[in-house]
């Protein structure tokens, strides 16, 4: 039996739970591991010069923690070593955790094999299980997300893959989501990202989706709000649409299941 360290013991006594560990255990509940790991599993690398990797199971976990709060890779590094619920959630101990290369090249692995699209196809899947991707009518909507509008690479340049749009009276430079969800829970059944000079319209037939109407606006609003919000992504973290898309993918798979959570549980 492995010897527990001072800080997992505290863990396991304290009786408090923060907002931290509440919304974990939520997210442990809610998502479906075993399968998104099978899909993860057969591009998972095997391991080097006789080095066993991280656990899938792991790694995965703590690429959502990193989801879950916005964190760059050496902050989910330093969370990891800094919070006991977050290592108890990814399984580790302080003895061996992944440091901020490991981190970032388990996200390049996902991005390389598109899994940020099959993971949500996963979700979306394991909600239709519980009959909840209804798709009686289905309504499209877009919202921009902010780029930085100077960068700090080589050549000094903005993304050339993010552009400026007009909205009002403010100009936005970024990108947008355009996303289409089912009427009847809001639960996002299709998302195509462009560029933030793009019209709503165009990626319409993509989305399989009617142009919006104002009676049902909320319904496509309640996942923007999980997205920009609750997770914190009002600005891309990453540069070109690519990278940021498979974010958003994985995204929106978390803000289904959150908006799904009362029917799956019961």
């Amino acid at each position: 039996m492995d010897q527990i360290t001072f800080s997992e013991a505290e863990y396991q006594t304290k009786k408090r739970k923060t907002r931290r560990e509440i919304f974990l255990e939520r997210m442990e509940k809610l998502i479906p591991w075993k399968q998104l790991e099978k899909k993860v599993a057969r591009y998972y690398p095997k391991g080097q010069n006789g080095r066993p990797p991280y656990p899938l199971s792991a790694m995965l976990r703590v690429h959502c923690m990193q989801l879950f709060y916005n964190l760059s890779d050496p902050a989910m590094e330093d969370a990891l070593y800094e919070i006991e619920s977050m290592r108890h959630f990814a399984g580790l101990k302080l003895d061996r955790l992944p440091d901020e290369t490991t981190i970032l090249n388990f996200r390049h692995f996902l991005e390389q094999h598109g899994l940020g699209k099959v993971l949500f196809k996963e979700v979306n899947k394991h909600l239709e299980k519980n009959g909840l991707m209804l798709r009686e009518g289905s309504i499209v909507d877009a919202t921009i997300i902010s780029a930085p509008s100077s960068t700090k690479n080589s050549t000094g340049k903005r993304d050339p893959e993010m552009h400026q749009t007009r909205k009002g009276n403010e100009w936005h430079f970024g990108m947008k989501m355009h996303i289409g969800v089912d009427d009847t829970l809001g639960l996002i059944h299709s998302i195509d990202t462009t560029a933030a000079n793009v019209h709503d319209v165009v990626p319409a037939d993509k989305l399989k989706a009617e142009k919006i109407k104002a009676s049902v606006r909320a319904k496509v609003e309640y996942p923007f709000r999980y997205i920009k919000q609750v997770f914190g992504y009002r600005k891309v973290r990453y540069r070109g649409l690519a990278k940021n898309n498979n974010r958003l993918h994985l995204l929106a798979a978390f803000s289904n299941l959150l908006i799904g959570e009362k029917y799956t549980l019961a």
